[in-house]
């Protein structure tokens, strides 16, 4: 008896599968239903079955989109903290580079790191398309920096009709390549509809199951059409994420957040270049220092006066160790400066450039940035202004 239950289950699931299945193949013969009630009954089944398909991928879909751009969004904001992290600790050498223009690092950071949300595949067209990116972006970034120059220059339409060149051979190799990638979809399903035709004229294939094959091709090919959408993007990724792998990667030379090395414990700042050798590492066949000697003992005045070019502001940077001297050594109070903790020797410095930068937050917060270690007080602020002889001035800006 337990055995002829089992046979009896086992063919009356059978009889439902194939039951199914003969409607779900004859789906399209609802149409040809020549019994209406029973026909507006199957079309009401079926449409009901249809909207509750389509609310249930309308909410996976929308799970789907949002899961994926939260995690995108927490992937890009991931790389842009730890690239801008890298950036920061590289010696001031590496952004002398051209490859390294402060246009080229805030486009990585901009556009870049977006880019890598998606896996794709490297194409040499993508790094094409890149390089033309970041060269109207260090043209329009270095036009508009020197403004003034510009101008005086009457140079406006040179620099316009440039990054005009440039826009256009990116945009007419994006537009080709995106035309061809979302033209196959079409171009594909025109070849279907041409075979359909031939088939059904030769007899070859029933009208009612032209339907069946369309739409298992247009189902075939859609994932397709969203790779061919895409690929002008696949290479852009891979070669964005090589650029970030690289930086994550470098060890600079001169790291700017390293806390190690020596701290003096009686500071008293007095400077010795001893036969000190310097070229710029963008500029080694040039010589700007070559055996130089000078002696600053703590107190002293020094006025470094010559010609532009001859090395004024590079003893500044190397004081500072922006750079490490080429030959030769220098000293502070008697140590080598490669050996001193490079935080503790910066913080002990200070510099006003020939042509100081000003951040976008208010006059007390720009005088407080000079030592943010701790807070500052407004005491403090006054007297670091009635010094620099600003306080005046400060006082005649409107609140």
């Amino acid at each position: 008896y337990h055995s002829n239950n089992q046979l009896f289950t086992v063919e009356h699931n059978q009889d439902d599968f194939d039951r199914a299945r003969h409607q779900s193949y004859n789906f399209h013969e609802v149409y040809m239903e020549p019994n209406k009630v029973k026909q507006q009954h199957e079309i009401r089944l079926y449409c009901t079955l249809l909207i509750a398909l389509g609310l249930i991928i309308l909410l996976s879909r929308l799970m789907q989109n949002l899961f994926f751009s939260i995690s995108g969004a927490e992937l890009t904001k991931r790389i842009r903290a730890k690239a801008i992290q890298c950036m920061l600790k590289q010696e001031v050498g590496w952004f002398d580079r051209q490859e390294n223009h402060s246009g080229v690092l805030c486009e990585r950071l901009s556009t870049d790191a977006l880019a890598i949300q998606n896996v794709y595949f490297e194409i040499v067209l993508s790094k094409k398309t890149k390089e033309i990116l970041e060269q109207a972006s260090v043209l329009a970034t270095e036009t508009l920096q020197n403004i003034r120059t510009v101008v005086q220059l009457t140079k406006e339409d040179f620099f316009v009709q440039k990054y005009s060149r440039l826009s256009k051979t990116y945009s007419y190799i994006k537009a080709i390549t995106h035309a061809v990638a979302m033209s196959n979809f079409y171009f594909t399903l025109a070849a279907t509809y041409v075979t359909v035709f031939v088939l059904v004229k030769h007899e070859q294939i029933k009208t009612e199951n032209i339907m069946m094959v369309v739409a298992f091709i247009l189902f075939t090919i859609q994932p397709f059409q969203i790779i061919f959408a895409l690929i002008t993007e696949l290479g852009k990724s891979i070669t964005s994420a090589q650029s970030f792998i690289d930086l994550f990667e470098r060890q600079p030379s001169i790291d700017n957040c390293s806390t190690q090395g020596k701290e003096i414990p009686n500071f008293s700042g007095n400077i010795k270049f001893d036969l000190v050798q310097f070229r710029y590492p963008t500029r080694p066949e040039v010589a700007v220092l070559n055996k130089f000697k000078l002696n600053i003992n703590r107190g002293q005045c020094i006025a470094l006066i010559g010609a532009s070019g001859c090395g004024k502001s590079t003893i500044i940077q190397l004081i500072e160790r922006f750079y490490d001297v080429s030959g030769g050594y220098l000293y502070i109070d008697g140590h080598d400066i490669k050996k001193l903790n490079l935080q503790w020797l910066r913080s002990k410095i200070g510099l006003i450039s020939q042509e100081p930068t000003l951040f976008d937050m208010t006059v007390q917060e720009n005088i407080a940035y000079g030592d943010h270690s701790r807070q500052i007080s407004m005491k403090e602020i006054i007297e670091a202004a009635k010094k620099a002889n600003i306080h005046d001035f400060i006082q005649l800006l409107p609140q």
